[in-house]
């Protein structure tokens, strides 16, 4: 790794840092302010669900990192909600806390958005999670499925309300029942309106020049389709499907989405965001081959900025860019046989040729390539917080110093197998001569007597260990387990042997001189004999 990848790397981290620092304060700061959300109960969520006919509920718990950074843009869209419209609110249960709320509610993670009108709870919000999203999301929900325009003034007032990047369709001309089936069926995905009183003015700065027609304006884009007809059949559906998408769409983690629910096959091209006047030229070709390839949704993508999305399309360092792969948005895509075709000259008639022959089946079809184990651990690592990347680091560094320090004790021990390593090199190198049986059986007895060793010592210390527990408990007398320890750390040493020896020549001669009981004799420790004395006073007694 060079050094300008380790710059990026600490760069990264220090924007996560700073990020989740600005997360902090923002939640801090939405703590101490009035708050437009509001906060409810498994007993109270009820009842509010009851009395608000729309009110649009998250469901989070504290710990989630999604949730914390949601929180400020849920508290600025409630605020913007409360401005506008008073009777759409926002709430927030703790799910996590109230584990009632997630299966009563069907809540499969956190944070979940979900929009009750009248009572009945809509699907899941998946959209993304910004204030102007959150607004619109709402606010198309509480639209009517066609707005009816009636004059040029209210149709400005009603573009100038608009502040997410949704498509709008308007309808000049037309009756609105035409346009109730698809405003119906995508109403969650896009603005319908029908204007009644259309003038020449009108036309012009839609740029269409017969009625009836319907418009479709993507305004961030400045892109712009007409269609003229039929109204009455599967083609306006059709019309209104395709154009939901712009004619070339940026790829990311939301758009990601909507490009596969579009169901058609995805053109994406892939170029390199280091080479800026190549890259505009390249998207701009997409753009020009998009019109004529409607079946076709078009994407494009910087490799440097996502590389993990496109190596599995075989994009590589070494790759030249740009590219164009037609991806079914699953697990197969197609490639280009020529890896420099769409950097030549005809780059445009290139990606026209490329685009007819897989119509017409002329292209492989290939599997796209999954991740490694290694990859896949790599990108949960750099997905992870800066906290928990340096607590992760830690306890491997402290698991590896764990075994690396670790003396393993049998089968497979470290010192029998070294030994075992030494012994099976003399064997190859013929160093053991006529004895090899005789001198591998010896090694092998050591070791088993070693590991035995071993073994026996750490019996003895947890049966001392459990005898001091047990007289600290109360439940052994204390004299036994003195006397135990007492004579267990007499045999570990060689003395042993001679106070043996000197015990048993004096109960000879005191056998022999006195006729007393041998172990009175020679008892050393002062419990003991007093415990023999009692039980011989017991037995001379008639």
């Amino acid at each position: 790794m060079g050094v300008w990848s380790y710059r990026k790397v600490f760069r990264n981290l220090f924007l996560q840092l700073l990020f989740q620092l600005w997360t902090l304060c923002m939640c801090s700061t939405a703590d101490t302010s009035r708050s437009y959300v509001l906060d409810l109960t498994p007993d109270t969520l009820p009842a509010a669900i009851a009395k608000h006919n729309m009110i649009f509920v998250e469901f989070y718990a504290p710990w989630c990192g999604h949730c914390k950074r949601l929180a400020p843009e849920f508290e600025r869209a409630a605020q913007l909600l409360a401005e506008t419209s008073s009777y759409v609110k926002l709430a927030k249960i703790d799910a996590d806390k109230y584990k009632s709320v997630t299966s009563k509610y069907d809540i499969q993670g956190f944070p979940t958005l979900r929009l009750f009108v009248d009572g009945i709870p809509e699907p899941e919000y998946e959209g993304p999670r910004s204030t102007d999203a959150l607004v619109a999301y709402v606010l198309r929900a509480v639209a009517p499925d066609i707005s009816v325009l009636p004059s040029e003034a209210e149709l400005n007032s009603f573009l100038k309300n608009l502040s997410d990047s949704s498509p709008i369709f308007l309808g000049f001309g037309l009756d609105e029942s035409v346009l109730k089936e698809p405003a119906t069926k995508y109403k969650k995905k896009a603005w319908f309106a029908v204007v009644e009183d259309v003038s020449d003015k009108l036309m012009m700065e839609f740029d269409f020049d017969k009625k009836p027609a319907l418009v479709v304006t993507h305004p961030e884009l400045e892109e712009q389709a007409v269609y003229y007809g039929p109204f009455g059949g599967a083609d306006l559906e059709v019309f209104v499907r395709v154009n939901l998408m712009p004619l070339v769409t940026k790829m990311s983690s939301e758009t990601l989405k909507h490009l596969r629910e579009d169901g058609r096959p995805i053109v994406l091209g892939i170029y390199s965001g280091r080479q800026s006047d190549s890259a505009a030229q390249f998207i701009k070709m997409l753009k020009s081959a998009a019109p004529a390839n409607r079946g076709f949704v078009f994407a494009y993508v910087d490799a440097a900025m996502w590389p993990a999305f496109v190596k599995p399309f075989g994009v590589e360092k070494t790759t030249v860019l740009p590219t164009v792969v037609i991806w079914n948005g699953l697990a197969e895509y197609s490639a280009h046989e020529d890896e420099e075709a769409f950097t030549a000259s005809d780059a445009q008639a290139q990606i026209t040729r490329f685009l007819q022959d897989f119509k017409s089946n002329k292209v492989k079809r290939l599997k796209m390539k999954e991740p490694s184990f290694l990859e896949k651990v790599k990108e949960i690592i750099w997905g992870l917080p800066i906290v928990y990347m340096i607590v992760t680091i830690f306890i491997l560094v402290w698991v590896l110093q764990g075994c690396a320090g670790k003396e393993i004790i049998g089968d497979g021990s470290v010192v029998e197998q070294q030994q075992r390593e030494r012994l099976r090199r003399a064997d190859l190198e013929g160093d053991l001569g006529s004895d090899r049986e005789r001198i591998i059986e010896h090694e092998v007895d050591k070791l088993r007597a070693e590991r035995n060793a071993v073994a026996s010592a750490m019996k003895r210390k947890l049966e001392q260990a459990r005898r001091y527990r047990l007289i600290n408990q109360g439940k052994e007398p204390k004299d036994h387990v003195t006397i135990t320890r007492k004579t267990e750390w007499c045999r570990s040493g060689p003395s042993y042997v001679r106070l043996r020896n000197a015990r048993r020549e004096r109960e000879r001669e005191t056998v022999g001189k006195e006729g007393l009981h041998t172990t009175q004799a020679v008892s050393f420790h002062t419990p003991l004999r007093s415990s023999i004395q009692k039980i011989q006073k017991s037995t001379d007694d008639p």
